[in-house]
This record gives structure tokens, C-alpha cells and sequence, in this order.
């Protein structure tokens, strides 16, 4: 098997403020306001814990399901690979399968600023309108930030995908585009 040669490739963390700092706070509040309700009832009743089982089982699986939660989305990376025949995303641990686009199938590509949440809902992996073909912009591959590059395919769909390292990534571009034109 062929080993292909990697051009450029990025790894861009999710991070947003409230991944970093508000969910926990938000956890901890909840944990704190939920053991208190606990105690509470736990001192009016007297009798056994038996009678507060379910209540305190069904508290303890919202909290592994909120640290669960966080867990995953303070994973969440974008990874670009950029190798001769194309553009090769991942997005984990929710897309992990990689998507694959051909440097065959690129019309048109720059690089532009764009609105996060205006244009897409926000960052991630985000796809915006029913149809493919009334999307106005596209689908999105975005971790922070606000660059990124807007690849337009021959069959008119339109994919941005998010960059820190804007003039690299475009250098790479060039090289895949010239070496699609040179075959």
C-alpha cells in the first residue's frame, strides 16, 4: 500500500468559554443544589435512605450523563489533512470517519472571514438549509476562530472549513490544484 504525502496538516481544538468555564460551573451548581435537596429530604424523612434510592440513582445518571457531555466536547477536535489527491477532515470523537474531498472535485477556493454564528449556527460541523441546493452557505467545518476557506465544488456545493493557519493552508491548495492540473 501507498503511503500519500501530507502537504499540510492542522489540528484545531473546541474549546468555546463555555466548554472551558461555564459548564463546569453550571455542574457544580447543579451537584451542589441536588445534594442539598438530598440532605433536606433526607432529614424531614428520618427514616432509610431505601425510600430516597430512586430519586438519588436517577440524580447520579444525569450527572455522569452531564460529565459525559463535557467529556465530549472538550475532545472535539477539527484534524485537516491536506495530502495530494485531496482534503481528508475528521472531527472526534463525533466524526470520526474521515471525509474525504477531492481536489478533483474543487472548482474554486479563498479564503475569507466569516460569522460563526450568524452564518452557521456556531462551530462544529454544521450544515445550514433542507436542500443542497438552496443551502446559501453550505456546510461548515469549523473549530474557533473566524477564518477560514471557502471551497466551492463543481457540482455547486460549497464547504468552509476553519483555519489558524490561513497562508499555509493556501499554499497547500495551490500545490493540489497545480499538481490536478499538471495530470
Amino acid at each position: 500500500m501507498q503511503t500519500k504525502k501530507v502537504i499540510f496538516k492542522e489540528e484545531q481544538h473546541y474549546r468555546p468559554m463555555r466548554v472551558r468555564l461555564v459548564l463546569p460551573l453550571v455542574m457544580a451548581a447543579i451537584f451542589i443544589l441536588y445534594a442539598t435537596g438530598i440532605l433536606q429530604e433526607y432529614r424531614k424523612a428520618g427514616e432509610s435512605v431505601n425510600s430516597m434510592l430512586p430519586i438519588i440513582l436517577i440524580g447520579a445518571a444525569l450527572m455522569v450523563l452531564l460529565i459525559l457531555v463535557m467529556i465530549t466536547l472538550y475532545r472535539m477536535k477539527l484534524i485537516t489533512t491536506i495530502v495530494e489527491d485531496g482534503i481528508y477532515l475528521r472531527y472526534p470523537p463525533l466524526l470520526t470517519r474521515e471525509r474525504m474531498i477531492p481536489a478533483s472535485s474543487i472548482q474554486h477556493y479563498e479564503a475569507r472571514e466569516y460569522r460563526p454564528r450568524f452564518e452557521y449556527g456556531g462551530h462544529g460541523y454544521r450544515v445550514r438549509g433542507r436542500l443542497l441546493r438552496k443551502r446559501k452557505y453550505g456546510i461548515a467545518f469549523t473549530a474557533s476562530g473566524k477564518s477560514g476557506i471557502q471551497l466551492i465544488l463543481h457540482d455547486g456545493r460549497k464547504i468552509l472549513i476553519g483555519t489558524q493557519r490561513e497562508t499555509a493552508f493556501l499554499h497547500a491548495m495551490d500545490k493540489i490544484v497545480e499538481q490536478k492540473e499538471n495530470i
